[in-house]
């Protein structure tokens, strides 16, 4: 089942960013284009962290290690991370982790790509 946990810009009067995953999250933090959380999966299995709503990542920290970007992380039988429009997608191999992604900024996203010029 997959968890959404609102997190809140710091003086952003909207929590317009968004964690989603199987995992338990705690420990979120967000400062200088610095995203940390932990992630706790259900004892022996391990799954994928999705941010909405942020910009590409310079780096992505995984338990202490760097990660490398990939562009298909299913085929992957690494960890690894990608990013497409405006989310990005972490492929985490164990139970209980740490995550640091840094030098993303918050982007702002909406779902409807252009304007409608009518209802039809």
């Amino acid at each position: 089942q997959e968890r959404f946990y609102p997190l809140p810009i710091q003086n952003s009067e909207e929590p317009d960013l968004y964690i989603s995953t199987r995992a338990a999250v705690s420990g979120i933090s967000w400062d200088n284009n610095k995203l940390d959380f932990s992630l706790s999966f259900p004892e022996g299995e391990s799954g994928y962290a999705v941010i909405a709503c942020i910009d590409a990542p310079d780096t992505v920290v995984l338990n202490g290690n760097i990660i490398e970007k990939t562009s298909n992380l299913k085929k992957s039988d690494k960890e690894g991370w990608r990013y497409q429009r405006n989310w990005l997608e972490v492929k985490i191999l164990s139970s209980k982790a740490t995550l640091e992604i840094r030098g993303a900024k918050y982007k702002y996203v909406t779902s409807v790509r252009k304007p409608a010029s009518s209802l039809q």
